[in-house]
């Protein structure tokens, strides 16, 4: 019986023979790949722009509706889908994230536009495709479309995995696990006032170009047609998406006017705009609305870190129960630490004595103390009040003594109320 090697060496004479070679195969638009390797990525099947022709004013109704009417929006959409057409073998491409009303030409710019432009190679597929088990839907994709998502906890780091990288692991169903370039356009797309995707409000968010809509296409074109019918708009934009928005031709020309706009410009950073920090305002959880109020209250000194810890599990088992990771109390104050001082009232991290009524010493703790503030000796009473109806999570009295020994109440008024 013939080993494994002597089979393959078999096989390799009778493929010489032949004059043919076996080939690894790899998914890459990089064309100085190996003689060794077949590249199954393709090209000659994209649209190509077309020139010489005017660009048919619809685009603008298109373009306006998708970007709000924010011109740097539109310019932002513009250029990342010419950037991608042009270089489609870049890697960590920024993340178009649309969201807003529902009818205002999401979808039908990136799955039916930009579908008639890279055909087979434009998906449209769920969250699970992406950040799930099984990955395989994508993998000869250019441009995908993630849509009506909504934002979430789980899965907003697997997001944040696939995005950052430069390389991204497919796992297909009943086959093999392979390996390539993560040069993807992604698209994610939601009519929910919470977003397709949950933002950080820091750093990692430069991964996305967050941009909102609001006026339907139906809507627009009863402003701008003068048309008092509502099925009569839906039709009248039924009409637009046949004989303009896919139309082969059409897109063509439109296609060609924003690469002539914008070749030979760099690639495309993140874009936030309004429309960035009404989102992030929109998807505060309880506990950082909880710490605007206490940045808000002129009258805050000092909470300590056990107190402040216990309020962000309450809200955040209430509020946000599907929070897969919670905070230990050490990352609590450090968030609520840099949370605070970017809100405008900075805090630092003190121990400060606890004293028994007969004045001996009793115990010390860590608090967050609002910069200023002293603590020569204090006295530190933080309180949670739980009854059968409510949750009164901002209850907290402390009593302090400054250097002139001077005694001083504070009664804290933020109060934040759940009903069960």
């Amino acid at each position: 019986m013939q080993s494994d090697s002597a089979k393959r060496t078999a096989f390799d004479n009778v493929l010489n023979s032949l004059q043919r070679k076996k080939l690894k195969t790899i998914l890459s638009f990089d064309r100085s790949v190996p003689d060794m390797y077949l590249n199954l990525m393709r090209t000659d099947h994209w649209l190509k722009p077309e020139k010489g022709s005017e660009v048919h004013p619809l685009w603008d109704v298109l373009l306006n509706s998708v970007s709000g009417d924010d011109p740097a929006a539109r310019e932002q959409i513009e250029r990342m889908i010419a950037w991608s057409y042009l270089n489609p073998a870049s890697t960590m491409k920024n993340v178009g994230v649309l969201y807003g009303a529902g009818g205002t030409g999401k979808g039908l710019l990136v799955n039916n536009v930009l579908g008639t432009i890279y055909g087979p190679q434009n998906v449209s597929v769920g969250i699970e495709n992406v950040t799930g088990k099984f990955n395989g839907s994508i993998k000869f994709a250019t441009n995908v479309l993630i849509d009506e998502t909504v934002a979430s906890y789980s899965d907003s780091g697997g997001l944040k995995r696939i995005f950052g990288n430069t390389t991204i692991q497919y796992d297909v169903k009943y086959g093999q696990q392979t390996e390539g370039p993560q040069d993807k356009q992604f698209w994610m797309t939601s009519n929910e006032v919470v977003g397709a995707v949950l933002l950080s409000g820091d750093g990692s968010d430069r991964r996305y170009s967050v941009i909102k809509s609001d006026i339907s296409l139906r809507d627009r074109m009863m402003l701008l047609e003068d048309i008092t019918d509502q099925d009569e708009a839906t039709k009248y934009v039924q009409a637009c998406v046949e004989s303009v928005w896919t139309n082969k031709k059409e897109v063509a020309i439109w296609l060609n006017s924003i690469i002539e706009k914008y070749k030979g410009q760099a690639k495309p950073s993140y874009y936030h705009g309004p429309a960035y920090t009404e989102l992030l305002e929109v998807q505060k959880t309880s506990f950082e609305n909880y710490l605007d109020d206490i940045a808000a209250w002129d009258k805050f000194e000092f909470i300590s870190r056990e107190a402040l810890h216990q309020i962000y599990q309450l809200l955040t088992t209430k509020n946000e129960p599907s929070t897969r990771y919670k905070k230990s109390i050490n990352e609590c104050v450090a968030f609520s630490q840099n949370y605070l001082s970017a809100a405008g009232c900075v805090v630092e991290k003190k121990r400060i004595r606890q004293y028994k009524a007969s004045g001996k010493l009793d115990n010390q703790v860590t608090v967050l103390v609002k910069l200023g503030v002293k603590t020569t000796k204090a006295e530190c009473n933080d309180s949670l009040y739980l009854d059968t109806n409510v949750i009164g999570s901002g209850t907290v009295k402390s009593v302090h003594v400054n250097n002139e020994e001077q005694h001083s109440v504070q009664e804290n008024p933020i109060d934040h109320f759940v009903e069960y």
